[in-house]
């Protein structure tokens, strides 16, 4: 009895804070950078969102956490500190809004980004945050409010310290501040209205006919930063791969020079999980590139074959 009066419990906690946010505005300065096809599905399926994810719910609910305390922090700090502020403008016809986290003497802005150690995986030149945060910049320089730098506190929840000696590119401390370079105002105008214009071209589409995710979007790459792996394989019925390689001119230069293999042989195209897909997006299940994608994949049909021969022959 116990047991389910508690889980019943968790999954209230869950459902009320999954549900907390007030959206402001025609969209917000995620929405602008985020794929158009999952900001129309959102937008005409509200009631996806109430869906409770515990992977996502639970990452939400520490990073607010995290927020909540540094922002207490600083409150007694007014005076060089503002916190939590959103602001708005019209462009296009249209408001866009945005809520940066930190912002130090009116002229720097941090903000606080909780994530995994794959964040540095699927995003490793910081694509996501220097888009948004060049937005928060251009939302304030239209408030009145000049930014000379933008800035990261990154806070890893996953972070190993034994990790740290294998690799030159794992974080140093499970706490990093990333500085991010600021761009002309004219240029971050210019970038909003291109991706302004493609949401708008895409608010009166059929669902199926929305522009595709892309690889990137999709966060779909293997831990070695590539997209695609190429495994050459012996035979049809061969448990494993001779070899994996991350680059197609690789894998030809192994076959080659090979031995053992025969007319049956041939390289695995493999492709990375779609992660945000499967995992992250809560309107998955209205796409149909999605459900053409899971179906590939449980008949075992996402990966394309390359016969030896072509290989060999130069074909390929």
């Amino acid at each position: 009895m116990k047991g389910g009066i508690l889980h019943k419990l968790i999954e209230e906690i869950f459902h009320t804070f999954s549900n907390h946010y007030t959206k402001v505005g025609d969209y917000s300065s995620t929405e602008i950078i985020s794929p158009p096809r999952i900001v129309k599905l959102r937008n005409k399926y509200p009631e996806c969102e109430k869906v409770i994810s515990m992977v996502q719910s639970t990452a939400s609910l520490i990073g607010s956490g995290v927020h909540k305390y540094v922002e207490n922090l600083l409150t007694p700090y007014a005076h060089k500190y503002s916190l939590e502020k959103r602001i708005t403008y019209d462009l296009l016809g249209k408001q866009i809004s945005g809520t940066y986290d930190i912002l130090v003497d009116n002229k720097h802005v941090f903000d606080i980004k909780t994530s995994k150690i794959w964040k540095l995986i699927f995003d490793p030149e910081m694509t996501e945050w220097i888009e948004q945060q060049n937005i928060y910049a251009f939302l304030l320089h239209k408030a009145g409010i000049n930014i000379e730098s933008l800035n990261i506190m990154a806070v890893y929840l996953d972070w190993q310290e034994g990790m740290v000696v294998r690799s030159n590119k794992y974080p140093k401390e499970p706490i990093q501040i990333y500085p991010l370079p600021v761009w002309p105002v004219e240029q971050t105008e210019e970038f909003i209205v291109e991706k302004l214009k493609t949401h708008m071209q895409c608010e009166e589409m059929e669902d199926d006919d929305l522009p595709a995710c892309t690889p990137e979007e999709r966060w779909e790459r293997f831990p070695e930063g590539v997209t695609e792996k190429f495994a050459v394989m012996k035979a049809p019925d061969a448990k494993r791969a001779l070899r994996v390689f991350t680059t197609k001119a690789d894998a030809k230069k192994y076959c080659k020079t090979a031995t053992g293999l025969t007319s049956a042989s041939y390289i695995e195209i493999r492709y990375a999980q779609r992660v945000r897909c499967e995992r992250y997006c809560k309107v998955n299940v209205k796409c149909n590139h999605y459900k053409t994608y899971m179906e590939d994949k449980k008949n075992d049909a996402l990966y394309d074959k390359v016969p030896i021969a072509l290989v060999l022959n130069g074909r390929w």
